[in-house]
C-alpha cells in the first residue's frame, strides 16, 4: 500500500511537471505583458492622454472667412505629458520588445510627437508602426495618422498621392470609421490646393461615416464653405443646416447658423433670413455675440431694400453704451453705412466719412469679407470731398467776382456777421462750460481703489488726481495756478475794457479784424480772371470725372462730370479731352453713335490734338490738319509715338528711345525709355522657343529653392531626432545623422538652363543699364533693378580637359550634372526603415530569382525621383508586384559628398537567396 501511495505521488509529480513545462513559453509571455502594460504601458497612456485633454480644452477660434480645419491644427500644449508618454512608450521598446504592447507604444509614441509638432519624428514612427504590425486595424490607423503629419509637414501633392495609394492597397478591407477619416484628411489637403472639386468629393465620402460627432460637426461646417467657394449655395445652405444635427461644441453651432442665414439672403430668401438672425438675437447663449447679430439683421435689411431700418440697426450698434462692438463688427457697420450713404442717399462726403471710420478700425482683416475695401474708397472718396469743397471755394469766389460791387459788399457782410456770430457762439459755450459743477463723488470701484499705497487720503493715486484736474478746470477754466490770481484777472479785463472803449464800437473793431482775415483779393473782378476760375472748376470736374470712372466704377456719375467739364463756349485746354473721355465712356456702354458723334464734335473742333488724331483714326475719319502740327509739344508727340499703330515694335522703340535723349530733363524722358525697355522685352518674350526655355529655367530655380527648403527642414527634424533621447540609435546611425546634420546643399549650376541669350535681351540689359544711369531716381527704378539681376548672365563652370564620347556626353547630362553616380564617389545606399522586412518582401514575390537589381535616381533628401527596374528576367506579373512595392514611398538616408547633401543616381541590389 505504502509502495503504491509513493508510486502515486511520482506520478503526479511528473505530470504537473510535464504540464508546467509545456505551459511555460504562454506563462512568460503573459506574464511579459503583464509587466509591459502595468509597469510602463499603463502610464504611457496616462501620460497620453492627459496631454490630449490639455489640447482638447483649448479654445480655437474659428474664422468662418477661411476653410475651418476638422483635424485641429496641433497646439503648444500638453508638451511635457506628451515627452513623458514618449519616454514610457520608448521602454516599452527597449525593455518589452517581445510583448503584445509594442504596436501599442509605436502607435502612442506616433501620435505624441504629432501633438508635440516633432512631424519628422512622428513620420518615422508611423512608418514603422505600418512596417512592423500584422494588425490590418494597426497599419490603417497608421496610415491615417501618416496623412494627417503630411498635412502639417505642408507637402500637399505627396499626401494626396499616398492617402490615394493606401487607400487602393486596402481596398475591399478598409474599417469604415478609418476610411472615412482618411477622406476628410485627403479633403484638407485638396483645399491647401485649391482644389474645391476633389475637396468636396472627398469631404462628401467621409463625413457620413466619421466616428465622432465632433468631426461631423466641423466636417459639415467645412463643406458648405467648400459649397459656398464653388458657388453652389442651396448645397452650402443645406450643409450649414446639418451641423446642428452634431452639437459638440457651441461656437461651431453659432458660425453654422449664421452661415445657415447668410446663404438664405444670398438667395434671395430674406423671410428665413430675418427669422434665423432675430432667433439668435433673443437666444440668451448669444449676449456677447449681440453686436454683430445685431450687424446682421442691418444686413439683411439693407439687402432686403429697407434702406432706413439698416441705418437706424447701424447707428444703434455704434451708439449702445452697454453692448460694446468688436474691432471687427465696427467696421463692417461703418462700411455699411457708407454704402447706404454712398448708393442710397447719394451723399459721397458722408460716405467718405464712414469709409474712413471702417478702414481705422483695428480689424482682423483675415476675418474681413474679400470685397472689403474701406481704405481704397476711403481714399477716393476722400479725394471726391476734397475737390467737391475746391469746386464750391472757386465756385463761391467766382459768384462774388460776377456780382455788382454794392452786392458783392452786402455778401461780404452777411459771410462776415456769420462768422462773428459762429465766434460768439463758441465764446458762450466755453464759458458755459468753465460754470458748469461736476460731482466729485468717488465710485465704490474708486473707494475701494484707495489704498495706503496711494498716499494719506488717496492723494498720491495718479487717476484720483487727474479726475482732480478735470474737476478744477470744469468749474475755474484755466485760471493760472498762482496768487492773487483773482486781482490780476480783474486788473486784465480793465486793461482790455479801456482798449475796447478806445475803438468807437467794439463790433467795428471785430469787423476790421473780419476784414483781415477775409482774403478778398482771391475774388475774381476782372473778365480774365473769372476765365481762369472757370478754367480751374473744368479742371476739378474732369478730376472728378475720372475719379468716378477709373477708381469708382461709376460710369454715370463719370459722364455727369465730364460734361459738366466740357465748356464749350469757352477755349481751355479740358475740352479736348473731357470730349475724348466722353466719347470713350459711351463706347464702352454700347453707344456707339453718340460715342462717334462726340469723336466727330472733337475732331472738328480741336483738330490739332492727339485726342483727336486718336479717334480719327479709331472712326477712320479725316483729320483737317497734318499730322505734324499736332506734334508740336513733347506730350503730344510723345502721345502721337505711343498711339501711333502704324509703327513697329523696333520702330516705336527706337522713336522712344531718341525721344528721351532730345527731353532728358522731363519726366518724359523717364516713361519713354521705360516705355522702349517694356517694348523690347516684349519682342525678345515672343521669340521662336523662348517660353519654353524660360519654364525650364523658372522650374529649376524653383527646384533649388525648394530643395534648399525640403533640406533645411529635413535638418531640422534630423537635429530634433538627435536630441531625442527616447530613439535608440547605434553610433553608426547617430553618426550619419550627425554628418546630415552638419553638412550644407550643394550649389547647382543652372547655367546651362540660361534662357535670356539673344541679341534681343541684350538689348534690353543695355537699356536698363542706361535707365538706371541717366535716371537715379526715376520712378522705375526699382523694378528694373528686379529685372537687371533677373537678367545677369550666371558664371559657367569652367569646363574639363577631357574628351568624352556622344555616348558618355549623354551619360553625363542625364546622370553625372544632375545625379552623381554612388559608385563613383563610394556611396552606400541605406534604406530608412525596416530594411529587412522590406527585402523579405521581395524575395516573397520573387521567390526563385537570385538578385533584384533598381536604379534609383535620389533628390537631396533622398528620396526617389524616379526609379528602374535593371532585371530582364522578370515576368509581367513579378514586375507589376515590384512596382507596387517601390510605389510604396521607400526612402533613403541623403547621399553626402564632402559634407553636402547630393542628388544621386544609385543601384540598390536585394540578394533574393538568403
Amino acid at each position: 500500500m505504502k509502495f503504491l501511495k509513493t508510486t502515486y505521488g511520482l506520478v503526479l509529480l511528473l505530470f504537473i511537471g510535464i504540464l508546467f513545462s509545456g505551459c511555460r513559453t504562454s506563462f512568460r509571455s503573459g506574464w511579459t505583458n503583464f509587466n509591459a502594460y502595468y509597469n510602463t504601458f499603463y502610464n504611457a497612456k496616462r501620460h497620453y492622454q492627459t496631454g490630449l485633454d490639455k489640447v482638447m480644452n483649448q479654445n480655437v477660434d474659428y474664422n468662418p472667412e477661411v476653410p475651418i480645419r476638422v483635424h485641429r491644427k496641433p497646439l503648444n500644449a500638453g508638451s511635457q505629458d506628451f515627452q513623458l508618454a514618449i519616454e514610457k512608450g520608448a521602454d516599452i521598446l527597449r525593455k518589452y520588445d517581445d510583448s503584445k504592447w509594442v504596436d501599442d507604444a509605436l502607435e502612442l509614441i506616433g501620435k505624441s510627437y504629432y501633438f508635440r509638432q516633432e512631424y519628422f519624428s512622428a513620420d518615422q514612427k508611423f512608418d514603422e508602426l505600418y512596417s512592423a504590425s500584422t494588425d490590418l486595424r494597426k497599419r490603417q490607423t497608421s496610415v491615417l495618422w501618416k496623412g494627417k503629419t503630411l498635412l502639417e509637414l505642408e507637402v500637399y501633392n505627396q499626401g494626396i498621392a499616398y492617402l490615394n495609394d493606401q487607400l487602393l492597397e486596402f481596398e475591399g478591407q478598409w474599417a469604415k470609421d478609418l476610411k472615412a477619416e482618411i477622406h476628410v484628411v485627403l479633403a484638407e489637403i485638396y483645399i491647401q490646393n485649391e482644389d474645391w472639386g476633389n475637396a468636396r468629393n472627398n469631404l462628401e465620402t467621409g463625413v457620413r461615416d466619421l466616428p465622432e460627432k465632433e468631426l461631423k460637426e466641423r466636417s459639415y461646417f467645412l463643406l458648405g464653405q467648400i459649397n459656398e467657394r464653388i458657388g453652389d449655395r442651396e448645397a452650402a445652405l443645406e450643409a450649414y443646416d446639418k451641423v446642428s444635427d452634431h452639437f459638440t461644441e457651441y461656437r461651431v453651432q453659432y458660425l453654422a447658423r449664421r452661415k445657415k442665414a447668410d446663404m438664405a439672403r444670398t438667395l434671395g430668401r430674406n423671410d428665413l433670413a430675418l427669422s434665423i438672425f432675430n432667433s439668435m438675437v433673443r437666444d440668451d447663449k448669444n449676449t456677447e455675440f449681440r453686436a454683430e447679430l445685431n450687424y446682421e439683421l442691418g444686413r439683411t435689411e439693407q439687402l432686403n431694400g429697407n434702406i432706413r431700418a439698416a441705418e437706424e440697426i447701424y447707428k444703434s450698434i455704434l451708439r449702445n453704451p452697454l453692448i460694446q462692438p468688436d474691432a471687427l463688427t465696427r467696421a463692417k457697420t461703418y462700411y455699411g453705412l457708407a454704402e447706404i450713404y454712398r448708393f442710397s442717399f447719394d451723399d459721397f462726403k458722408l460716405a467718405a466719412a464712414y469709409y474712413d471710420s471702417a478702414a481705422q478700425q483695428r480689424a482682423d482683416i483675415t476675418k474681413l469679407p474679400e470685397d472689403f475695401n474701406a481704405d481704397e474708397l476711403a481714399s477716393s472718396f476722400g479725394q471726391y470731398s476734397d475737390i467737391k469743397n475746391d469746386i464750391i471755394e472757386q465756385d463761391s469766389l467766382l459768384s462774388l467776382g460776377k456780382m455788382s460791387p454794392e452786392a458783392r459788399d452786402s455778401a461780404i457782410a452777411i459771410v462776415r456777421a456769420r462768422k462773428i456770430a459762429e465766434l460768439e457762439e463758441q465764446r458762450r459755450a466755453q464759458e458755459n462750460q468753465q460754470n458748469t459743477l461736476v460731482n466729485l463723488a468717488a465710485t465704490p470701484e474708486q473707494n475701494e481703489s484707495s489704498n495706503t499705497a496711494n498716499g494719506f487720503l488717496n492723494s498720491a493715486n495718479p487717476v484720483a488726481q487727474q479726475q482732480g484736474r478735470q474737476a478744477f478746470r470744469a468749474i475755474w477754466g484755466d485760471r493760472p495756478l498762482v496768487d492773487n490770481w483773482r486781482y490780476a484777472s480783474i486788473l486784465q479785463r480793465s486793461i482790455e475794457d479801456d482798449l475796447t472803449d478806445a475803438n468807437e464800437e467794439g463790433t467795428a473793431a471785430s469787423d476790421e479784424l473780419m476784414m483781415v482775415e477775409m482774403d478778398l483779393s482771391r475774388i475774381p473782378i476782372s473778365e480774365a480772371d473769372q476765365d481762369s476760375v472757370e478754367n480751374i472748376i473744368s479742371r476739378y470736374q474732369y478730376q472728378l470725372g475720372n475719379l468716378f470712372f477709373l477708381s469708382l466704377n461709376d460710369p454715370d456719375s463719370a459722364a455727369y462730370y465730364f460734361e459738366k467739364a466740357y465748356q464749350p463756349e469757352k477755349s481751355n485746354d479740358i475740352n479736348p479731352a473731357a470730349l475724348y473721355s466722353l466719347s470713350e465712356l459711351y463706347d464702352i456702354n454700347g453707344s456707339k453713335s453718340r460715342s462717334r458723334a462726340l469723336a466727330e464734335e472733337l475732331i472738328n473742333t480741336y483738330p490739332a490734338t492727339t485726342f483727336a488724331l486718336r479717334l480719327s483714326e479709331k472712326y477712320e475719319m479725316q483729320l483737317p490738319v497734318s499730322t505734324d502740327s499736332v506734334l508740336q509739344d513733347p506730350l503730344e508727340r510723345y502721345y502721337y509715338i505711343r498711339t501711333d499703330t502704324s509703327t513697329t515694335i523696333s520702330a516705336e522703340a527706337k522713336q522712344l528711345i531718341t525721344f528721351s535723349e532730345e527731353y532728358r530733363n522731363t519726366l518724359l524722358a523717364t516713361e519713354a525709355l521705360n516705355d522702349a525697355i517694356q517694348l523690347y522685352l516684349k519682342k525678345a518674350r515672343e521669340e521662336e522657343g523662348f517660353q519654353e526655355l524660360q519654364e525650364v529655367w523658372l522650374a529649376q530655380k524653383q527646384n533649388r529653392i525648394n530643395e534648399q527648403k525640403s533640406f533645411a527642414q529635413y535638418q531640422d527634424s534630423v537635429s530634433q531626432a538627435l536630441a531625442d533621447t527616447s530613439l535608440s540609435l547605434s553610433d553608426e546611425e547617430r553618426a550619419g545623422l550627425q554628418e546630415i546634420a552638419d553638412s550644407t546643399l550643394e550649389e547647382t549650376d543652372l547655367s546651362e538652363f540660361y534662357p535670356y541669350k539673344s541679341a534681343g535681351w541684350d538689348t534690353v540689359r543695355t537699356l536698363v543699364d542706361q535707365y538706371l544711369v541717366a535716371f537715379r531716381n526715376g520712378p522705375h527704378r526699382s523694378r528694373l533693378e528686379i529685372l537687371k539681376r533677373e537678367l545677369a548672365v550666371p558664371e559657367e563652370k569652367p569646363e574639363q580637359d577631357t574628351v568624352a564620347t556622344d555616348a558618355q556626353e549623354e551619360t553625363e547630362l542625364t546622370e553625372s550634372n544632375v545625379y552623381v553616380d554612388c559608385e563613383e564617389i563610394d556611396a552606400e545606399l541605406r534604406l530608412r526603415g525596416n530594411a529587412r522586412q522590406v527585402n523579405s518582401v521581395f524575395r516573397a514575390v520573387l521567390s526563385g530569382k537570385e538578385e533584384l537589381k533598381v536604379r534609383f535616381y535620389l533628390n537631396t533628401r533622398g528620396i526617389p525621383d524616379r526609379y528602374e527596374i535593371l532585371n530582364e528576367d522578370l515576368s509581367e506579373e513579378q514586375t507589376s508586384r515590384v512596382n507596387d512595392i517601390l510605389n510604396r514611398g521607400l526612402s533613403f538616408e541623403p547621399i553626402l559628398r564632402e559634407g553636402q547633401a547630393i542628388k544621386a543616381a544609385c543601384t540598390y541590389r536585394v540578394d533574393l537567396t538568403e
